[in-house]
């Protein structure tokens, strides 16, 4: 930015990621100009950089003033919930973005903040004598495991990172 002002204006607000393991995210509405070839970068596992396998889009041309890019997620192990970001660069020759820090002779690069979660999961057994037990996920990603024998809660663990902790570890 050589003007000192805010121009970030490919989006009003970058989409949510809802994250999964190989599967898809698309950023639609992306606002450029005229035959700019367009890549992005989202840093799905939050180490700060955006060179990891899996981070940068498929690369696509802008089409009437607008364009979308698609990422496939990586394997689990490069997904982490949080605070994160997305980077987009345009440019009229596509070999020049094909990084995510290159210099190019023309066009932009645009950070935005972008939230990645892991859909919320809930699930719930009945045993044959009357237990219940439910599985279910907070938006800050613990799993919590409630068994619940005529009414009483009797057990209330929690469990994240493949540990077990109770409740009281939490307090």
């Amino acid at each position: 930015d050589t003007t000192s002002s805010d121009d970030e204006d490919a989006l009003s607000a970058a989409t949510p990621v809802t994250l999964a393991a190989g599967g898809t995210h698309t950023q639609t509405s992306i606002s450029c100009f005229g035959t700019a070839t367009i890549y992005g970068w989202i840093d799905f596992n939050r180490n700060g950089v955006f060179t990891d396998t899996g981070e940068r889009s498929s690369v696509t041309a802008c089409s009437s003033g607008t364009a979308t890019l698609s990422w496939t997620m990586p394997a689990i192990g490069g997904l982490s919930a949080g605070a994160s970001f997305l980077r987009i660069r345009t440019a009229t020759s596509a070999a020049e973005i094909t990084s995510p820090t290159a210099n190019a002779t023309s066009g932009e690069a645009e950070d935005y903040s972008v939230t990645l979660a892991f859909p919320s999961a809930n699930l719930g057994i009945t045993k044959s004598d009357g237990t219940v037990f439910k599985f279910k996920q907070s938006p800050g990603g613990l799993y919590f495991l409630d068994t619940i024998k005529k009414g009483i809660v009797m057990v209330n663990t929690v469990a994240k990172n493949k540990g077990k902790y109770t409740n009281d570890d939490y307090l």
